[in-house]
């Protein structure tokens, strides 16, 4: 009998946020689904770094993930953009050769389902961004910053639609 029949792998429930200034957030159960595990790290900076990580979470786990589906912001270089699309492929990749279930969702619609306000008119970036931190935070009981607090709402989005699925 092969080893994976003997000993399967738990469950992660994975959110994404991808750029720079992103993150890698994994939700774990226990036996009783009482225990939650939550794990983070800051988006790795090179590609290699990325493909590390995420084998890294291959092997230990079977993965459901949400990934956020991002596009250009005005007033972005063609090279931030680039560089952009460049990591978000690298992204892709991996969710696809490592076999993982994944979904794509917009901004909008991952922060509505997990019950974020919208950003407020003159509301300014920074203060948007630390709003979604505390959120996390409390949500998870965790201590999220500005490059995993996406990432950790976007883990709880893949609990939900997983869960809902009746796959995870």
């Amino acid at each position: 009998m092969p080893p994976s029949i003997l000993h399967p792998k738990i469950l992660a429930y994975i959110g994404i946020d991808p750029g720079q200034k992103g993150g890698i957030v994994c939700i774990t159960f226990g036996e009783n689904k009482d225990t939650r595990v939550v794990s983070q790290w800051d988006m790795p900076p090179t590609r290699e770094g990325v493909i590390n990580l995420m084998r890294s979470l291959t092997n230990t786990y079977r993965c459901r993930a949400v990934i956020e589906s991002v596009h250009a912001m005005p007033g972005n270089s063609g090279q931030s953009m680039f560089s952009f699309g460049q990591g978000f492929g690298v992204l892709l990749t991996c969710l696809d050769v490592f076999g993982w279930d994944y979904t794509l969702e917009d901004p909008r619609r991952w922060q509505t389902a997990v019950g974020i306000r919208p950003k407020g008119k003159g509301e300014e970036k920074n203060e948007w961004k630390k709003r979604l931190v505390r959120y996390a935070n409390t949500a998870l009981h965790g201590t999220f910053t500005t490059y995993t607090g996406d990432a950790a709402l976007l883990a709880m989005r893949s609990v939900a639609i997983y869960k809902d699925l009746g796959i995870g």
